[in-house]
């Protein structure tokens, strides 16, 4: 089939430009911008396998194996979470924007693909960025990662806080705060571990924050990322579990609560 039918189809199907140019570019391995003065053919089969994902929505960035955020090329399976806009955002304007981390010890807890690793240790060079996750998987993914963006990490595999044995200045994390009935959701090829944290969607936190003030040095701070319906229920836990100076709320560019700040 040729390119340029192809491409009306994929409009015919509502696809995204964007996703229909990731198609093009790193499956089909066809410059989109050349779809119309090539006579490139493309296997019958492959546009089969596109349109089939399609139509169960799979995502895009399963399909190709990659997903670039801020310049950073990331591999990406059903073994990680793909990196969310919402995590962009925050880590630019909270963090990047606002602090010096060289010099400093930073844990991205819960690191699925290594992306918060990656971004903070490319834009904070002299940072100490540690990564750890639960799943053997992920943190091969994320040190694969760390490497095709000649980045130093170190990975340690630990189920939250309890293999880890240093302090931070600082600890981000987006960790599962899921609750397991929320029908609102639909993410059925995104690895369950990551996403859901009990019944009650705070079963993660009530873990981390066990041990978490071990692992704060004083005067450092951590970050967690929240589902805001559920935002008030992790703030009470973080009152009721912890020590803290101060605790606030960071909202989204929707004004909503999306990052509870811990100030120890």
């Amino acid at each position: 089939m040729k390119a340029e039918e192809i491409f009306y189809r994929l409009i015919k199907e509502k696809v995204p430009l964007a996703d229909i140019k990731i198609i093009f570019n790193e499956f089909f391995k066809c410059d989109f911008d050349k779809i119309y003065t090539s006579s490139f053919n493309i296997d019958d089969e492959l546009v089969n396998k596109v349109l089939e994902a399609i139509k169960i929505n799979y995502p895009i960035a399963y399909l190709v194996k990659h997903v670039k955020v801020q310049d950073i090329d990331l591999y990406v399976d059903e073994n990680v979470l793909i990196p969310r806009v919402e995590t962009e955002n925050f880590l630019i304007e909270e963090i990047v924007n606002k602090k010096d981390l060289n010099g400093k010890t930073v844990l991205d807890l819960c690191t699925g693909s290594g992306f918060i690793a990656i971004l903070l240790k490319k834009k904070f060079p002299n940072a100490l960025i540690s990564a750890s996750d639960i799943s053997i998987s992920a943190l091969n993914i994320a040190e694969m990662n760390a490497k095709t963006n000649n980045t130093k990490i170190e990975f340690i595999q630990s189920d939250y806080l309890k293999n880890i044995d240093k302090k931070y200045s600082l600890i981000i994390s987006n960790p599962p705060y899921i609750e397991e009935d929320n029908l609102d959701v639909f993410a059925p090829f995104e690895p369950k571990l990551a996403l859901y944290a009990g019944k009650d969607g705070l079963s993660s936190y009530k873990e981390i924050f066990t041990d978490l003030e071990k692992h704060i040095l004083r005067g450092g701070e951590a970050y967690f990322e929240l589902e805001s319906t559920n935002a008030e229920n992790v703030y009470i836990l973080a009152e009721k579990m912890l020590n803290p100076i101060s605790l606030s709320f960071i909202k989204d560019w929707e004004n909503k609560n999306r990052y509870l700040k811990i100030q120890f």
